[in-house]
């Protein structure tokens, strides 16, 4: 099977750290993967489509895996016109979605709101799906970022319930010890692999 063209969106916490964390977890798990021209924020390459959901199984600073299935100048017309060449795999009365993302002002000049109304009808008139905003089936991400716009269709979501686990929020913790994110990343960033042993100096009270 062909390489899939997978775009990672990244959290913002940290420059370097989320893009960091992909590929070490890439290589870790043994995938090959050639990376492609992205933006902030948009880590973007040819990989397995397997790769995608085994980091977001283990990545910590990632937002959302996604198929990429066009890229286009930060255009409305542009964006629009590009969708409309698309050949969508929707079944006729199956339920998508379109969410769209500003990167670092990314699209500042476009009509967020406007534009997803557009690209929804667009789509259910194509394909005879239906918008379904609380129970998709088949959901579409639309990043703007570096003057670019990418869009896909979601793969999986970045790891939540990280806040419940903070440190402050034990009953008791050393002052040594990682907050949960940072921890996960450490260890990813390390190449470990599941069920080999790792020492953690970090571990604080456990």
């Amino acid at each position: 099977m062909p390489p899939a063209r997978i775009i990672f969106l990244l959290k913002g916490d940290h420059e370097t750290l989320p893009r960091a964390e992909v590929e070490a977890i890439l290589e870790a798990e043994g995938f090959s993967y050639q990376v492609r021209p992205g933006a902030p924020q948009v880590f973007r390459c040819l990989a397995p489509i397997d790769a995608a959901y085994r980091v977001a199984e283990r990545a910590y600073y990632l937002r959302a895996c996604v198929e990429e299935l066009f890229t286009a100048p930060d255009d409305p017309s542009t964006i629009l016109s590009s969708l409309s060449d698309l050949e969508l795999s929707l079944q006729a009365g199956g339920r998508f979605w379109v969410r769209l993302r500003r990167v670092r002002g990314g699209g500042k000049d476009v009509d967020i709101d406007s534009l997803r109304r557009e690209m929804l009808t667009l789509i259910e008139s194509r394909t005879g799906a239906v918008p379904d905003v609380s129970r998709p089936r088949v959901v579409y991400l639309g990043v703007f970022s570096g003057g670019s716009f990418y869009f896909g269709r979601v793969l999986a979501w970045g790891r939540g319930g990280l806040e419940e686990r903070r440190a402050k929020n034990r009953p008791f913790f050393h002052p040594s010890t990682l907050q949960p994110k940072l921890a996960g990343c450490m260890v990813n960033l390390t190449r470990v692999r599941a069920g080999e042993p790792l020492l953690d100096p970090f571990c604080g009270a456990g």
